[in-house]
């Protein structure tokens, strides 16, 4: 089984359960908002908690004692075909910048139509932090009056917010793990021990399992060997062959990698000239970001002040 398709919830057991009691009792709020960092999970619990919505009253359903969807289940076979009737996804396509106004007024089409059996209908927006102005007040227009029967599940990267009139509409579960859940979540994933294929240092405690699974998959495209290579060779190959432009996870991650070894580096060496350096990249990289700034001019920056300073 691919490992990005999780049958079965490591995590979030509590808020899980919570979730599953409101829908049972019929009294699960139109709006509900999943948020934590990038990689932590937010996905997977959004479709556990949507497969254990469609399935209640089917053969196969989910089995909440083990916290699994069973693979043998209708509506779990249908969403993963993108084909159940009663759930509409919206998602930030590969090549924009943003959740288009088009997509939303599709999904308020399917949000005016009366639902499959008279169930549940599911409208789950992923990375809702790249709405852009017009599609969240389109949404916040829906969420003021929903239709009948329909859940908004709404999942947002917690270190970029939404509108907060679209906070103030909706319930909100955060999730977070720590280190060692991070690791341990992993290595269930994988069903391996992550130690095997990455050096430690690459990894640091503000990761989640997506992202050490997604470097771990960034890896073996790129034909990296994670286990031998240090931090500052790793960088230093991402910057050499511009990676950092070709791979959606590392023009998303790379910085991370940047400020995690000027940390260590400060801390290594505990000279005056990290401290100031890490500030220096800290503030060009806010600006290049603010500003759309070139990139390849911050990374050979840092390249020759940093990797080879």
């Amino acid at each position: 089984m691919d490992h990005h398709q999780n049958l079965k919830l490591y995590n979030f057991h509590n808020d899980f359960l919570s979730l599953c009691n409101l829908v049972k009792k019929s009294e699960i709020p139109n709006s509900i908002i999943i948020d934590g960092m990038d990689g932590i999970g937010k996905r997977t619990f959004a479709t556990h908690f949507i497969n254990y919505t469609f399935s209640l009253n089917e053969e196969e359903p989910y089995d909440i004692k083990n916290y699994e969807i069973n693979a043998m289940n209708r509506s779990y076979k249908l969403v993963l075909n993108n084909s159940h009737p009663n759930l509409f996804s919206i998602n930030l396509n590969d090549d924009k910048s943003s959740i288009s106004i088009e997509q939303i007024r599709e999904m308020i089409k399917f949000a005016n139509k009366s639902s499959f059996n008279n169930r549940y209908k599911i409208i789950l927006i992923s990375k809702s932090e790249f709405l852009n102005k017009s599609s969240s007040n389109a949404i916040l227009k829906i969420l003021e009056e929903p239709s009948k029967n329909t859940i908004f599940l709404i999942l947002q990267n917690s270190r970029k917010k939404n509108l907060k009139t679209i906070q103030s509409r909706c319930i909100k579960f955060h999730l977070k793990l720590d280190f060692n859940n991070v690791i341990s979540t992993t290595n269930k994933i994988l069903n391996d021990d992550i130690y095997k294929y990455i050096n430690p240092d690459l990894i640091s405690h503000y990761n989640t399992p997506g992202q050490i699974i997604n470097l771990l998959d960034f890896s073996k495209t790129n034909d990296i060997n994670l286990k031998n290579i240090s931090i500052s060779e790793f960088i230093a190959l991402i910057i050499d062959k511009k990676l950092y432009l070709k791979n959606i996870f590392m023009k998303t991650n790379f910085n991370s990698f940047l400020e995690k070894y000027l940390l260590k580096l400060t801390i290594d060496k505990k000279k005056n000239k990290y401290f100031k350096l890490y500030d220096k990249f800290i503030n060009m990289s806010n600006k290049t970001a603010l500003y759309n700034l070139d990139q390849e001019t911050l990374y050979l920056n840092y390249k020759n002040n940093v990797l080879n300073g």
